[in-house]
């Protein structure tokens, strides 16, 4: 038995503690990019980029609609297998540990997240964006192939800040995507369960409902940001908002057609409002550089988004534009 003795942390950075143990690969990615290790793109096409930049606005899109549909699928369905049944040994074991810090905290949170999980493909909206290493200078070849056919492709390179922003008054958060085999799962599990165990002197005198927050957010980050290990070489970061569970005073609802389809989308409006929690999000901002992808027109997009570029506020436009010389085939 662990001698729970008081807690020597900050409730803020016991929070934190008990969502690295909890996440370790998300919170080390995330450390990347705080560190500026690594940064996020987002691949889209020429004609969306534009659009981007014109409204000043980003969308998300509901999960069915996107490319892969088993988005947010996925994740359920490992969740589901690691931690179903009447009995869960898994279970069982996270309600054992945190009851000695908050008692029926957890069990508290996976009640309610299953009440969740069954609409989570209809509720979420999702955008998508690569993280990528510094050394990543012209793109990466897999992610031309899926974005610059039929159409140009365009990488957008974003400013971390509004990703590693803490706040809550968003109500869309940025994680990135875990690609695990079911083996690879159900170990990862396995090992936060144990190291649970050894922190918990240290989340002595959290708040009950703080530790249920945190466990629930733990298994919705689980649900919307575990993909196929088919998918690796995405790198996918997401943007994530369900506003049935928040509703944000700065993201609009809209219906748009999209490739002839009509469909609900949210748009985050790309704006520096510290008061809704954009920070640093406004296109001068935010945009670092803009990668042309493999085209048969490069001088005429590095013209026409040089001049985009300037009409949103951006200086010295020329030179944040670069052309991809990756042959695409």
């Amino acid at each position: 038995m662990n001698d729970l003795s008081a807690n020597p942390m900050t409730p803020q950075d016991a929070v934190t503690l008990l969502f690295a143990v909890l996440s370790p690969d998300l919170m080390e990615e995330a450390r990347k990019l705080k560190d500026g290790e690594s940064q996020l793109v987002h691949y889209t096409t020429a004609e969306n980029a534009m659009q981007i930049l014109r409204t000043k606005t980003f969308w998300l899109r509901n999960v069915r609609c996107m490319n892969d549909y088993s988005e947010v699928q996925h994740g359920i369905g490992l969740l589901l297998k690691v931690f179903s049944g009447p009995d869960n040994d898994r279970i069982n074991r996270l309600y054992a540990a945190l009851d000695q810090v908050a008692p029926g905290a957890a069990k508290a949170a996976v009640e309610l997240f299953n009440t969740w999980m069954p609409r989570l493909p209809d509720i979420t909206f999702i955008g998508c964006l690569s993280q990528a290493d510094k050394s990543e200078t012209t793109g990466r070849l897999s992610m031309w192939r899926a974005y610059s056919a039929p159409s140009s492709g365009v990488a957008l390179i974003m400013d971390k800040t509004p990703f590693v922003a803490q706040t809550d008054k968003l109500k869309a958060y940025s994680l990135p995507v875990a690609y695990l085999t079911d083996d690879q799962f159900v170990a990862g599990i396995d090992r936060c369960l144990d190291a649970l165990q050894g922190v918990l002197p240290s989340l002595v005198g959290l708040n009950p409902v703080t530790v249920q927050n945190t466990v629930f957010w733990w298994l919705l980050c689980m649900a919307v940001g575990l993909k196929h290990p088919a998918f690796e070489e995405e790198r996918e970061w997401r943007i994530i908002y369900i506003p049935e569970m928040g509703e944000s005073e700065a993201i609009v609802e809209s219906v748009e057609s999209i490739r002839g389809l009509p469909q609900i989308v949210q748009k985050i409006p790309l704006i520096d409002a510290p008061e809704f929690g954009l920070h640093g999000a406004s296109p001068d901002k935010l945009l670092e550089r803009v990668i042309i992808g493999p085209t048969e027109f490069p001088l005429v997009l590095m013209d026409s988004f040089a001049s985009l570029l300037k009409s949103v506020g951006i200086e010295n436009a020329e030179d944040k534009i670069t052309l991809s010389l990756i042959p695409l085939r």
